[in-house]
């Protein structure tokens, strides 16, 4: 089966006849492929034609090549194609299986390889979202922790039983208006700074002001 190495520029993997191919990312999205290299040897291992291409997408049973340009090592030539179908490349479900997805990329893979999908012309919202996501995120123990220590602290509030209670019912309200404005973003309804620090902002601030209040 092939084998897929993920690197920092670039994505490597096993092709079908013994080719090695090369490209900088996969957008899930449409089954496509960013900037792609192929690389088809002889018999004796020598290289035979290296494909450039801009992009490729999935057509059903084979990839479409965009924008191409073909060195032919062993002739000298080199042509130039719109468009080239090519089955040496895995179907897109080899990619699903083995490349990292958003929530398991940290902040840097992420940013890496959403600036290669900018780069190759891709827009992608989701991954801008979970960027956004990884940054806020700290935020949100932050806004939990506020609470905790407000609830605690504050008479007003009851204390003891009553406190762990509303402490749980803010947390159930916050995850889920979180995961309503997360998928407010990743459909485009909401820009995805505002998905991901919408709900630690609001609760940060309602937090703020209860903690103001413990002494009052």
């Amino acid at each position: 089966s092939p084998k897929i190495a993920y690197r920092k520029e670039a994505l490597w993997l096993k092709g079908r006849e013994s080719s090695l191919i090369r490209i900088s990312g996969f957008v899930e999205d449409g089954n496509r492929i960013l900037k792609t290299s192929i690389f088809t040897f002889t018999p004796s291992f020598s290289l035979e034609k290296r494909i450039e291409a801009e992009s490729a997408e999935w057509a059903g049973n084979a990839w479409e090549l965009k924008n191409v340009k073909v060195f032919d090592i062993g002739n000298n030539i080199t042509k130039n194609y719109s468009s080239l179908m090519t089955n040496l490349i895995e179907e897109p479900k080899i990619f699903r299986e083995e490349m990292k997805q958003p929530d398991e990329m940290n902040f840097f893979e992420l940013q890496t390889y959403y600036s290669r999908l900018q780069k190759a012309g891709f827009k992608n919202v989701k991954y801008l979202v979970r960027l956004y996501e990884k940054l806020a995120y700290p935020a949100i123990n932050f806004v939990m922790i506020l609470f905790g220590i407000a609830l605690a602290l504050n008479s007003n509030w009851g204390g003891g039983m009553r406190a762990v209670g509303l402490g749980v019912i803010i947390s159930i309200v916050y995850w889920l208006s979180y995961s309503i404005t997360i998928s407010l973003g990743t459909t485009g309804i909401l820009q995805p700074w505002l998905a991901s620090w919408a709900s630690p902002i609001v609760f940060g601030i309602a937090g703020g002001i209860m903690y103001s209040k413990i002494n009052e």
